[in-house]
């Protein structure tokens, strides 16, 4: 069972499902919405802000640090705090609103799914 940590001020923004993948399926595109290999998956993952050090995997196998997506995708410096992350130590594996890292993502060998929602208004 993979379980979420989450820092209480994110408690009611996120939800959570897990449910079985049929190749062909539509994976969502959209930017609060987000599907993960459920049986790759590490058994805890945290949700909070940013930490020095963390960084988020490409897909050319290269990384790339938070702090220089944040400066590239042009966030204002006073806004960055307030992004929360989905991480496995360091290991950035969604920056919420912005980019999915590529160590999780739905491949053809995916058999079950993690949807991780995210709603800011909350």
């Amino acid at each position: 069972v993979v379980t979420a940590e989450l820092n209480e001020k994110y408690r009611r923004q996120f939800s959570f499902d897990v449910f079985s993948y049929e190749k062909g399926m539509s994976v969502p595109s959209g930017a609060n919405i987000k599907w993960f290999d459920y049986d790759r998956l590490p058994k805890t993952m945290e949700i909070r802000s940013r930490r020095t050090g963390d960084y988020i995997l490409l897909k050319d196998g290269g990384r790339k640090t938070v702090k220089s997506f944040m400066t590239d995708a042009k966030i204002p410096a006073a806004s960055r705090g307030k992004i929360p992350v989905l991480s496995v130590g360091s290991l950035v594996l969604w920056i919420v609103g912005y980019r999915m890292g590529e160590s999780f993502r739905v491949t053809d060998d995916t058999r079950r799914i993690f949807e991780i929602k995210y709603d800011p208004a909350e």
